[in-house]
C-alpha cells in the first residue's frame, strides 16, 4: 500500500510539472501559431459539440441541464479503449469492477457486488439496451462493438428517469455511432495482444449522391485468457487453487445504418461466449463446463421530419431481443435461461412555442411479451415461468429562457407498469451563465428502478430463493450544484457537488422463518460527494486532463460504509504527439480502498496505461501499441456474494498491437 501511494504521488507531481510547463510555455508541438488558430483544437470541438440525450434535442453542453461528460472518437482512439467500462473507468466519479466473467460499472458511491448494472441506463443511438429480466447493461465484452464506429459516447449523470423511465438511476450513457459521410471508405482492423488476444474488424460507410447514407461494421474478438491462481481453493482436490484454461473470451458484433431523407433505420447484434474460472456459486472448481453465454439484438425504424423552423416530429418503432445462458458444473451440470423480447414505440415533438420557450412532449409505450427465466437440470426443473408485461409512458418537458444567461428546465415522466403499478419522476434545472466563460447549474431529479423479472417472481426450492411479488421500485431523490468555467483559452475546469438519498434498495435477504433467500426493500443510503477536474489544450494536438472525485455514500440506518464503493478517485490523461507520425497517450487511475461482501478490505492501486499510436504510414496504414497496467501493479475487485473469494484478481501488464487500413 505504502508503494503504491508513493509512485501514485510521484506519477502526479509528473504530471503536473508537465503540464505546467507546457502551459507556461505556450508550446506547440506541430504546426506555427497561425495554423492553431486557423483550425479547431479538440477542447474547442468538445465545447462545440451538440449532444442529443441530455433534453432528447440537440443542445451545447454548457446549456444542457445536466452534469455531462462526453468521449470523443478522437478519445476513443488515442487512449485506445475497447469498451464501455474501460471508458466509463477513466471518467470522473465512475469506477470499475470485473469478475472475470461481467462488467460493472459503479458511480457515485454505489456500486452494488453483481447488480448486473441495473441503476444504469445504455443506450445505442437512444435505443435503450438494458433487458426485461435483469434490467441489466452490459458493459464489458458482452456488448463489444467495433469502437471505430463510435462518433461520441454521451455520459449523463444524476437520474434520468424524467425522460427515459425505469433504470435511469444514477446516470444515463448514450453511445452515438458515425454516419457514413463521417467514413467514406472501407477500414479494415487486426490486432494481437496477451493472453492470446486476436481480434478482427471491418467498417464501411460513405454517403451516396441521392443522399442515401449507409454504415456498416462487424468484429470478431477470440481472448485466450490466462491460468488463475485463487489461495481460497488451494487443496489437492480443487487443483492446488489453479483455474487452468478457463478465463477465455469470444465475442462478435454486427452493426448497420442506413438514413435517406426523414428515415433512418438501425440494427445490431452483439454475442459472447465466456469461461468462468472462479467456482462461482458454489461450483466444480476449475471445470471447464463453467461458461456464460450472452446474445442481444435490435431494430429500429425512425422517422424524423421539420414541419418547420419551430416544430419537430420523431416517431421510431423497435424491437429488441435479449438472450442469456448461464452453466453451473455441480453433481449434475445446471443450466439457467434468462429470455428477454420486447418491442415498442415512441412519438415525440419539440415545439418552440416563443422565441424563449421550447417544449418536449411525448409518448411511449413497450410490451415486454417474452420476459422468461427458466432454472434447470438433466434431472428437474427448479424454476420455469414467462412473466410478460406492459408500459404506458408519457412525457412532458418545458424549458424556458428567463434571459439570455438564465434557463430553467423543468419535466415530468408517468410510468404506468402492468405489474408493478406507476411511477412519477419530475426534474429541475436551472443553467445561468454569468459570463461567456461561467456556467452555474442547480439540477434536482428524482429517478426509479423497477424490480426485476428476476427480482420478484424467481422462486427455487433448491437453492434456497423465492419470490416477492410485493417489491416496491427503489427510488432516489439527487440535488446538484455544478460549476463549469473556461479559465482561458485552453484551460477549462469544472467542478460538481451533489447529495442523493436513496430508498427502498432491494437486496437478497435471509428469511429466519423458513431459510430461503428473498428480495426485499431493505436498504436506505445517504451519500455527499464532489467531482473536480481540468482540461487542457497544450497546443494544436496536444491535451492533458484530470479528475478528483470523493464520494461518501452509506448505509442510512447502520452509518457503515457501503460495499464496493472506493472513497477517493483520480484520473489523469496526457495525449500529445511525438515526433512526427505517432501520438503518445497515458491514462493514469488511482482509486482507494473498497469494502467487499464479507467486511474486508481491498488495497488501494493506481493503473497507469500507454498507447502509441500512428498517423497514416505507408499510403492508409495506422499503427496502435497499447501497454495497459505498463507498472504492473498488482489489484484486485471485490466479489460478489456468489463467491469464495473476498477479491477477484486482475490482469497485470498486457500488451497489444493493432493495423488498420483504409482503403
Amino acid at each position: 500500500m505504502k508503494s503504491t501511494a508513493i509512485i501514485f504521488k510521484t506519477l502526479l507531481a509528473f504530471f503536473f510539472v508537465v503540464f505546467g510547463a507546457l502551459m507556461s510555455s505556450g508550446m506547440v508541438f506541430e504546426a506555427g501559431q497561425e495554423k492553431q488558430q486557423e483550425e479547431e483544437t479538440s477542447l474547442e470541438k468538445m465545447l462545440n459539440t451538440q449532444i442529443s440525450t441530455a433534453s432528447k434535442y440537440s443542445q451545447y453542453q454548457s446549456d444542457a441541464p445536466a452534469s455531462i461528460t462526453v468521449i470523443t472518437a478522437e478519445d476513443i482512439e488515442r487512449l485506445g479503449f475497447r469498451s464501455i467500462d474501460e471508458v466509463l473507468a477513466s471518467v470522473a466519479g465512475f469506477y470499475a469492477r470485473y469478475d472475470r466473467d461481467y462488467a460493472y460499472i459503479g458511480t457515485r458511491g454505489l456500486g452494488r457486488p453483481t447488480d448486473y448494472n441495473n441503476r444504469l441506463l445504455l443506450m445505442l443511438n437512444g435505443n435503450t439496451t438494458n433487458d426485461g429480466v435483469y434490467g441489466a447493461a452490459a458493459m464489458g465484452t458482452d456488448f463489444q462493438l467495433d469502437f471505430r464506429i463510435i462518433d461520441r459516447i454521451e455520459i449523463i449523470r444524476g437520474p434520468g428517469s424524467s425522460l427515459y423511465g425505469t433504470g435511469a438511476v444514477f446516470a444515463v450513457v448514450n453511445i452515438i455511432t458515425k454516419r457514413g459521410a463521417d467514413a467514406d471508405g472501407l477500414v479494415v482492423s487486426g490486432e494481437v495482444g496477451s493472453y492470446g488476444r486476436r481480434s478482427a474488424a471491418a467498417f464501411f460507410g460513405k454517403k451516396y449522391a441521392n443522399g442515401l447514407d449507409f454504415v456498416i461494421s462487424g468484429q470478431i474478438t477470440d481472448i485466450r485468457g490466462q491460468d488463475l491462481y485463487f489461495p481460497e481453493f488451494d487443496a489437492p482436490e480443487t487443483n492446488q487453487g489453479v483455474a487452468e484454461g478457463l478465463d477465455w473470451d469470444k465475442n462478435h458484433s454486427f452493426f448497420g445504418m442506413a438514413q435517406l431523407g426523414d428515415f433512418l433505420v438501425q440494427g445490431a447484434l452483439v454475442s459472447r461466449k465466456k469461461g468462468n474460472p472462479t467456482g462461482y456459486y458454489e461450483t466444480v472448481f476449475n471445470d471447464d463446463r463453467a461458461t456464460s453465454y450472452d446474445t442481444e439484438g435490435l431494430v429500429e425504424l425512425q422517422y424524423s421530419h421539420d414541419f418547420s423552423v419551430n416544430k419537430n416530429l420523431i416517431v421510431r418503432a423497435y424491437h429488441n431481443r435479449y438472450f442469456e445462458e448461464g452453466q453451473f458444473p455441480y453433481d449434475l451440470l445446471a443450466i439457467d435461461d434468462a429470455i428477454s423480447r420486447w418491442y415498442g414505440g415512441e412519438v415525440r415533438f419539440r415545439w418552440d412555442s416563443a422565441a424563449n420557450n421550447r417544449i418536449i412532449i411525448g409518448a411511449e409505450y413497450q410490451r415486454h411479451f417474452r420476459a422468461e427465466y427458466k432454472y434447470w437440470n438433466e434431472v428437474s426443473t427448479f424454476v420455469e415461468g414467462n412473466h410478460p408485461y406492459c408500459v404506458y409512458s408519457f412525457y412532458l418537458q418545458d424549458e424556458y429562457q428567463i434571459k439570455k444567461n438564465l434557463s430553467l428546465t423543468a419535466g415530468v415522466r408517468r410510468d404506468q407498469y402492468s405489474d408493478t403499478g406507476s411511477r412519477t419522476s419530475p426534474r429541475f434545472g436551472v443553467v445561468y451563465h454569468p459570463s461567456a466563460a461561467t456556467t452555474f447549474k442547480l439540477l434536482y431529479g428524482e429517478a426509479f428502478r423497477k424490480p426485476s423479472i428476476y427480482e420478484l417472481y424467481v422462486f427455487d426450492p433448491e437453492s434456497g430463493y423465492k419470490p416477492n411479488v410485493d417489491l416496491e421500485p427503489e427510488e432516489i431523490r439527487t440535488l446538484e450544484l455544478s460549476w463549469e468555467e473556461r479559465l482561458s483559452a485552453n484551460l477549462l475546469g469544472f467542478a460538481s457537488v451533489y447529495r442523493y438519498r436513496m430508498q427502498n434498495l432491494i437486496d437478497w435477504i435471509l428469511d429466519p422463518t423458513d431459510d430461503f433467500y428473498q428480495a426485499q426493500n431493505v436498504g436506505r443510503v445517504r451519500a455527499w460527494g464532489m467531482e473536480l477536474g481540468l482540461q487542457a489544450q497544450l497546443g494544436r494536438e496536444a491535451r492533458g486532463q484530470v479528475s478528483y472525485s470523493w464520494q461518501d455514500a452509506k448505509d442510512q440506518d447502520s452509518g457503515l460504509q457501503l460495499t464496493n464503493s472506493p472513497r477517493h478517485l483520480v484520473k489523469a490523461a496526457l495525449l500529445l504527439p511525438i515526433f512526427r507520425y505517432f501520438y503518445a497517450s497515458t491514462l493514469w487511475q488511482f482509486e482507494s480502498a473498497r469494502t467487499t461482501v464479507i467486511g474486508t478490505k481491498t488495497d488501494p492501486f493506481l493503473l497507469t496505461h500507454l498507447t502509441l499510436t500512428s498517423r497514416r504510414l505507408i499510403d492508409h496504414l495506422r499503427v496502435s501499441l497499447q501497454i495497459r497496467n505498463l507498472l504492473d501493479s498488482p489489484y484486485s475487485y471485490p466479489g460478489g456474494p456468489e463467491h469464495l473469494q473476498p477479491s477477484i484478481p486482475q490482469n497485470g501488464r498486457e500488451f497489444s498491437l493493432r493495423l488498420d487500413y483504409r482503403f
